[in-house]
Formats: C-alpha cells, structure tokens, sequence
C-alpha cells in the first residue's frame, strides 16, 4: 500500500502471502499462511510501484510476519540499504512484528533498520487473547530481551511499541 503524505511517501511492504500468526484482529491472519516472498519479490513491491522516485520511507508492515521469513527479509533490507542496490538510509525502513523469538535478536543484531513491536494490550493475559503468538514468546520476555541492547546511544534504532486499544 502506498501512502503518500506531504512532503513523505511511505511504501507499506508485504513479507509472507498471508501470516501464520492469526491475530484476532487482522484480517491477513484469517486468510492464513500460503507462502514466504522471496526476496526479490520484496523489493519488486518496490519497483513495480509507479510512484517509488517519490517514497521516503518503507514499513514492513504488510501481509505476513516479517520475523517469521527472516532470511528473505534482511537480504530485502540489505537491498535496499546497499550502496549496489538503493543506498537508502535504513532510517528510512521499520520493520513491525509480533515479536517472534526466533528472529527478533538475530535481526536486532543483523540490521540497522527501525523496528516497531506491536503490542495490542501491555496486559499479557489480552495480549494473548489477541495475538496468539504471546503464548509462545511474552511481550515480558520481548522487553527482557531488548533490555539486553543500547537503543539510547544508537541514531540507527528506533524502538516502537504500538498501541491498539479495543
């Protein structure tokens, strides 16, 4: 989806036909999970779109769980940063998640990018409710883990926690 916006265009990226997450809230979770995108079909969401001279920032926050197709995810991002590919800053792309414990730490480690952990409910028995995945991996145990990184000092990271109220 782009989503232009005075002097910013934003370019919303999908990372997975549909999402093994099944949020109760979002309707790509209903439809359920058919496939990962390749990485050159994550950039070609970019090329393909006729406006892309104008974008300004990219959010992964399209269909699919990012964290949950990683290894395609940062070669994307790598893409997009790289001096032989867009060169863009990666202040310019965030990548949003349930918090999967699998890649959170790896691409905390691996990435510069922005990255934006959808919360839904700071009370883990609702968030469960509506995010299955917090049975798997708390938002507890996420904030315990960004814990362990320097955010402050780092112009490259931007931690965002999302809010949904019912």
């Amino acid at each position: 989806m782009y989503i232009p916006d005075d002097d910013r265009a934003t370019l919303c990226v999908s990372s997975q036909v549909g999402c093994k997450m099944n949020c109760k809230f979002c309707m790509t979770g209903k439809q359920g999970f058919a496939a990962n995108l390749t990485a050159n079909q994550i950039i070609n969401q970019i090329n393909s779109l006729p406006e892309r001279d104008k974008l300004t920032n990219i959010v992964m926050m399209g269909m699919g769980e990012p964290l949950d197709n990683l290894d395609e995810v940062l070669k994307a991002l790598e893409i997009m940063t790289a001096s032989y590919g867009y060169g863009w800053s990666s202040k310019r792309i965030t990548l949003s998640t349930v918090g999967l414990r699998k890649g959170l730490q790896r691409f905390i480690e691996e990435s510069d990018c922005h990255l934006a952990i959808s919360l839904h409910s700071p009370v883990p028995l609702q968030r469960r409710e509506l995010m299955p995945a917090e049975k798997a991996f708390s938002i507890t145990e996420i904030v315990d883990l960004l814990r362990n990184y320097d955010f402050s000092n780092s112009a490259d990271y931007l931690l965002s926690i999302l809010f949904l109220k019912e």
